[in-house]
This record gives C-alpha cells, sequence and structure tokens, in this order.
C-alpha cells in the first residue's frame, strides 16, 4: 500500500481530500545522511582513517599496520579486530559508550539478511536459508503452463520482477552461482512469454534444493600476505591494496 493511503487511513481521511502538510510524516528525508555525517566524525576523531575504496569502511592502524576494521550499512556494523590488543577494546569500548547499540552479536549473528557464523579455525559460513523459502513462485495454472508461446499479461511480468529481484539478492550475497541465470531472466521480462515463468520457477526450486547452501569465507593465516584486487567498467580505475594500503 503507498505510503500516502497509509497515513490517510491511518487519520481517517476520506478519498479525494486535500490535506495540508505542516512537517515529513515519516521523518526527516537527509536523516540517513546526517547520521553517516555524525559517525564518520566521531569515528574519525578516534583515529580511524576512511577507506579510499569504500567511504562506509574505516581503517584502524598502528605504524602503518591494520589492526583493525569497522564496517557500516545504515545502522549495521561490523567490527574486526583482536580481543588481545588492548588500543582497540578501549577503542570499542568508547563507541560503546557513545552510541546506544540495539546488540552486540558474535560468533553467530545476522548482518543485512545474512547469517554470518563464525568457525574454530578463524572461517566464516554466511548463508540465507531462512530468506531464500520466502521467496515465492511466479503463480501459474496447469493450463496457463501448457501454453508456453503466450505472451505474459502485465500481472506476471510484475510478479516475475518481484521474484528475480528476490533471486538477485540472494545470488549477491551468497549464490553467486545463479547470477548468470537471473540476469538472462531480468532481461527477458519485458518480452516474457509462459516460458519465461516456467524457467524462473525451476530456478527458484534449484536455488531452494541445497537447504545447507553457504559461501564460506576461509581463514588465511596471520603470516600469509593478502592482496585485494578488483575490477569495474570504463567509469571506474582499477585498484589493489595490501591490508596496510590502497593505491590506485
Amino acid at each position: 500500500m503507498p505510503e500516502g493511503r497509509q497515513i490517510c487511513q491511518a487519520i481517517g481521511l476520506q478519498k479525494g481530500s486535500i490535506t495540508g502538510v505542516r512537517r515529513g510524516c515519516y521523518g526527516l528525508v537527509d536523516a540517513p545522511l546526517e547520521w553517516y555525517r555524525s559517525v564518520s566524525e566521531f569515528l574519525d576523531s578516534l583515529g580511524l582513517v576512511k577507506s579510499w575504496s569504500d567511504p562506509c569502511t574505516w581503517l584502524w592502524k598502528t605504524q602503518g599496520i591494520l589492526k583493525g576494521m569497522i564496517s557500516g550499512h545504515v545502522d549495521d556494523f561490523l567490527f574486526a579486530g583482536s580481543k588481545d590488543n588492548p588500543q582497540w577494546e578501549n577503542l570499542i569500548q568508547k563507541i560503546q559508550e557513545k552510541i546506544r547499540w540495539a546488540e552486540w552479536e558474535e560468533i553467530s549473528f545476522t548482518q543485512c539478511g545474512v547469517r554470518v557464523d563464525e568457525q574454530p579455525d578463524g572461517s566464516f559460513h554466511l548463508s540465507q536459508t531462512q530468506y531464500v523459502e520466502k521467496i515465492p513462485e511466479v503463480y501459474a495454472s496447469a493450463g496457463r503452463k501448457k501454453e508456453p508461446e503466450e505472451e505474459t499479461t502485465e500481472k506476471e511480468k510484475s510478479a516475475l520482477r518481484a521474484t528475480l529481484g528476490a533471486l538477485s539478492w540472494h545470488a549477491q550475497q551468497v549464490a553467486p552461482h545463479i547470477s548468470a541465470e537471473v540476469g538472462l531472466c531480468l532481461s527477458e521480462v519485458s518480452k516474457s512469454t509462459v516460458e519465461t515463468t516456467n524457467k524462473v520457477n525451476q530456478l527458484v526450486h534449484f536455488t531452494k534444493a541445497p537447504k545447507d547452501h553457504k559461501i564460506i569465507i576461509h581463514a588465511i593465516p596471520e603470516h600469509v600476505p593478502v592482496g585485494f584486487f578488483t575490477w569495474a567498467d570504463a567509469n571506474f580505475r582499477w585498484f589493489s591494496t595490501n591490508g596496510t594500503n590502497e593505491s590506485s
């Protein structure tokens, strides 16, 4: 239901009524930006340095060596650092005292819809079991399924976009093996047929089949040098980082 209609029903306005709005009904539109600025300024004051490649990631270094990281997504944050480092623990305590957090979780927790499970060997298992179970199929009657060449209706196209959008999020988070198929199906939606619907429903079944699917972030021993590399389209420059500095 559109937000405006929700407000009208909540305060008992008749359909077609003209009403003057004196202030924002859903909070300030720049609230997320102001929140980010407040967090960023505070972390800067503690000596953390904003990552060159990701402005929502802050690095904490001592003598040029990376000792801790903080990554934020709106009001969900991930902290990475050693509990054996008293300076890092002191920094965490200052953050806890400054910002009221709903809950601090370790070992096993959910971050942005992804279940994160830390393993004894230092690796991490990422999964979305509950999320995947809720991805809906695109409804088609038995008779409709027998008409693969028929063009989809606008309602069916809308359902296709919803299901493929859900699959796309899952692919981005923990299931890269379905990315290509999801992308190809998305490209067909505007000119889709019932066969497209059948194909998407098969993809939903395929995605749900491995109940224990997870992506593994393997542990890397401290003595092993680490390099991160990425690439993008022509609008961006190549960059790499060795964990202690960043360069283009």
